[in-house]
């Protein structure tokens, strides 16, 4: 193989090996530092302006970059060398990976490659386990590939099979996952791991959506097999990798990575297709008996359904969409006397007339119009806001738990109710919908309610409200009513899935815990005491290994500082609410 003279003139290479999307190349620098060098073919140079934010990149499971070389024809980029052992070393039929471990495991790379392909520069991976090395229990993906920014991002579909191997410590040969129906599973696998493993393989899941069901899988400690302990020989990735390249066991082809173009599902319904598939300008119902109204078009995956609705007089209404399958209802309902609720299943919760639940925003005053917003995400809550046409308030909820089925979305009302501007939207995956949901704020609504305009928010008692920018974080906090227990606790999550709890309590003290084994990491005395009537302001910093978090009131400031083992990414924050919180957010965040 020709090395070019541009890299050839700093690096000894040492091995070569080539791949359908490149090379791997063990070298070492005129310092006799061993590297492994990536380089890419012509087809695949890096876009402008990229190789600053490649050497910035600090994601925890992606091989560090410490430097990229580019001479018009070809590409290269140099990664130290990390200590481990090749995943298909390690996961074989004799020894497959124990249930909890998989299922951490699993999590932490599809929450990876959600990451890399959510960047300003989206970066592309395969989760073939072939291309994943693990330094003891931290997993570390070596191959990837730049995709244009603005270009449509197209993952391959290799991990969907891979929690079957993880559990199995078998592979699929093929270039394709596998079916349902060609997979078998012991008797003994716990049945929600069974369930995860199945619902991966369904063509009609996304990424994001099997995420978040492994998130939400756990193992009855009963059914846990005996811990998983990699082997801790000291071996550098590339030495290890490459042995096992030269005897033929780890081939790349060219489907596995190629810039976005990946196998994806034969079969796909035209319902199935991103932007609007049915508008409805207006429904009228007659007479002052209750009738009902259904929209044409089946309702398949992430769904987005809007209408506005007009009351002359208090009337019972519902608009909710209704399974096909058991005929579950999940959506709102007002009755007569203007209570609104929220259904689902065989259950309702019930909110209070706006008048009494200290909101000042949400009437539904009769007369006026109203713009109802209905997020529908397969196995996630049902996301609902409601607010005034052409106000900035809005009431914002979320529903329950909508399992993935085949949906037709009803009205039910009498002459009394107007609905119109009635338009139904299919996204692509999930994250796209929860883009337009939260309408560029940096949080989400995990459960229980909130009222909000353009200056801040009342978030309601027993509601959770998360913040969802990686890396920082703050916002401004204080009580309507009566103080909590403790003035603040923030639940943090990295993207591996490790979590930590952050707690400014009652007693002038902070503490940080790591939640799986309960340990308090870092704890500091505040040397002022808590004022419930003032307003005190949380920030929340990460970067590469350190977590730093940053409490101010009035014109005192202390801060908590923790170091992580290795990097780590702070994904989102979690604020459990006790009492009615008003919350502001700064514009920096």
């Amino acid at each position: 193989m020709e090395i070019q003279k541009k890299y050839y003139e700093h690096f000894q290479v040492e091995d070569v090996l080539t791949f359908s999307r490149g090379s791997l190349l063990l070298a070492r620098s005129p310092e006799g530092t061993q590297v492994l060098l990536h380089e890419l073919k012509s087809k695949d140079l890096l876009p402008v302006n990229c190789k600053e934010s490649l050497r910035k990149l600090k994601h925890p499971h992606l091989v560090p970059v410490w430097d990229i070389y580019e001479d018009g024809q070809s590409a290269v980029v140099v990664h130290p060398i990390v200590s481990g052992e090749p995943l298909t070393l390690l996961v074989t039929p004799e020894k497959p990976m124990p249930y909890q471990s998989a299922i951490y495991l699993y999590r932490q790379l599809l929450q990876t490659v959600k990451d890399l392909t959510e960047l300003p520069l989206p970066i592309l991976t395969t989760l073939d386990p072939r291309n994943i090395v693990m330094d003891g229990k931290h997993p570390y993906l070596l191959f990837f590939d730049i995709s244009s920014p603005g270009r449509k991002v197209q993952q391959d579909e290799e991990w969907r099979s891979l929690l079957y191997y993880l559990i199995t410590g078998t592979r699929f040969d093929e270039k394709r996952y596998p079916l349902v129906s060609e997979i078998k599973l012991d008797f003994d696998i716990p049945r929600p791991v069974q369930n995860l493993i199945k619902e991966s393989l369904n063509p009609r899941r996304s990424l994001n959506d099997i995420l978040q069901l492994a998130k939400n899988t756990d193992i009855p400690v009963s059914q846990k097999r005996k811990e998983f302990h990699p082997l801790m020989v000291p071996t550098a990735v590339s030495a290890a990798i490459i042995s096992i390249l030269v005897a033929g066991y780890f081939v790349m082809s060219s489907d596995v990575i190629n810039s976005g173009e990946a196998i994806t599902p034969a079969q796909q319904s035209s319902s199935d297709q991103t932007g609007v598939f049915e508008q409805i300008p207006a429904l009228t119902f007659k007479g002052d008996d209750l009738s009902s109204q259904l929209t044409k078009e089946t309702i398949r995956g992430v769904t987005h359904i809007q209408f506005q609705i007009t009351q002359d007089r208090h009337a019972p209404f519902t608009a909710y969409f209704l399974s096909e399958e058991t005929s579950y209802q999940y959506g709102i309902g007002i009755d007569s006397t203007a209570e609104l609720r929220v259904v689902g299943e065989q259950q309702e919760q019930v909110y209070g007339k706006p008048s009494e639940r200290r909101t000042k925003y949400i009437n539904l005053d009769t007369n006026r119009t109203y713009q109802v917003d209905m997020y529908y995400i397969p196995n996630e809550r049902l996301r609902i806001s409601v607010r005034e046409l052409n106000k900035k308030a809005q009431w914002v909820t979320v529903g329950p738990v909508m399992k993935d089925e085949n949906y037709r979305f009803r009205f039910r009302g009498n002459k009394r109710t107007q609905v119109s501007q009635v338009v139904l939207s299919h996204y692509e995956n999930s994250q796209e919908a929860i883009n337009k949901w939260q309408e560029g704020r940096p949080w989400d609504l995990v459960d229980g309610e909130v009222q909000m305009d353009e200056k801040g928010m009342w978030i309601q008692p027993g509601s959770q409200w998360q913040m969802t920018k990686p890396g920082y974080f703050s916002f401004v906090f204080s009580y309507t009513s009566l103080p909590p227990k403790n003035p603040i606790q923030v639940n943090l999550e990295t993207a591996e899935a490790t979590q930590f709890k952050f707690i400014w309590r009652k007693n002038n003290v902070l503490e940080f815990i790591r939640v799986d084994d309960q340990k308090t990491t870092a704890t500091k005395k505040v040397p002022w005491d808590w004022n419930s009537k003032l307003p005190a302001t949380i920030k929340i910093y990460n970067e590469y290994t350190l977590i730093k978090i940053e409490i101010e009131q009035g014109n005192e400031r202390e801060s908590l500082i923790y170091h992580h083992d290795y990097p780590i990414l702070v994904k989102k924050g979690t604020i459990p609410i006790q009492e009615e919180m008003y919350v502001e957010i700064p514009q920096e965040s």
